[in-house]
């Protein structure tokens, strides 16, 4: 069994992303394996972290939007951890097509012969994995050493323990002595970089399975200071349908990426 988390600031200007969230997942096409229910964590707002009086946000040293993305995704994960099933995290301005559950219980199954401690990033970002390497994988995963942006990842109960583990004894270490250094990076950014302390697997789908409707202009930001535009159904086709094939050919020509990718599956 898996479920869906979806990370949502509960303000009115938000509310149009929620009720496209909700009908895009009564689209989606059933799947056996998913409990048919969308757990939503509206925690660590942007008003609270503002105020920072508790001593969790006084952990992180970044802009009030970075700590409530932070922290959300921090009970995101504590909530995967608690309840011991696989864990898609989404967020409240992604786009996904109707097959998303189907492609996600094939990754969840392709993943649990490699690692119990999966992190797996479903999400399109322009640096992808090389075309030539892409065509060789046949569980559709290649492991990295860098996570891409968290708008929609599955992790598995394990993974998210460790995850949040590591995020607990480090507020604890920032709470009892002033010499250590708070958070000051996002919730990718702290994957990326600590992915090794925590000893969890990073992994990339092949295929993309979610962009952002911020990213796209479907949604306004106030986070990344993006404007809704008129034309974001055609920039969502193109990121769906045109732009990973056209990455995956550039990025077989990037040395940089390539030395991301620790394994193909």
């Amino acid at each position: 069994m898996f479920q869906i988390i979806c990370i949502h600031e509960d303000r009115d200007e938000y509310k149009q992303r929620k009720i496209g969230f909700e009908k895009q997942i009564s689209n989606l096409v059933s799947s056996k394996n998913f409990n048919n229910k969308v757990k939503y964590i509206t925690s660590y707002s942007a008003s609270d972290c503002k105020e920072n009086k508790s001593d969790i946000l006084k952990a992180h040293s970044g802009s009030a939007g970075v700590k409530s993305c932070f922290f959300k995704h921090y009970d995101a994960l504590k909530y995967i951890a608690k309840t011991k099933q696989v864990g898609l995290i989404l967020e409240d301005d992604s786009i996904f097509k109707s097959n998303l559950l189907i492609k996600c219980e094939e990754l969840i199954e392709n993943v649990k012969t490699i690692s119990p401690n999966f992190h797996i990033n479903i999400e399109f970002i322009s640096y992808d994995v090389p075309l030539d390497l892409a065509l060789k994988s046949q569980k559709k995963l290649v492991r990295s050493n860098v996570t891409k942006r968290l708008g929609g990842y599955l992790v598995s109960p394990l993974a998210a323990f460790k995850i949040v583990t590591f995020v607990d004894e480090w507020i604890e270490k920032v709470k009892t002595n002033k010499s250590v250094a708070k958070f000051d990076i996002a919730s990718d950014a702290l994957i990326t970089r600590y992915w090794k302390e925590m000893k969890i697997d990073v992994f990339w789908s092949i295929e993309t399975l979610v962009i952002q409707g911020s990213k796209t202009g479907r949604y306004s930001s106030d986070l990344s200071n993006r404007k809704r535009k008129i034309f974001y159904r055609l920039k969502e086709f193109i990121l769906f349908n045109i732009l990973p094939f056209t990455d995956k050919t550039v990025c077989m020509f990037r040395k940089e990426i390539r030395n991301k990718i620790l394994e193909v599956y």
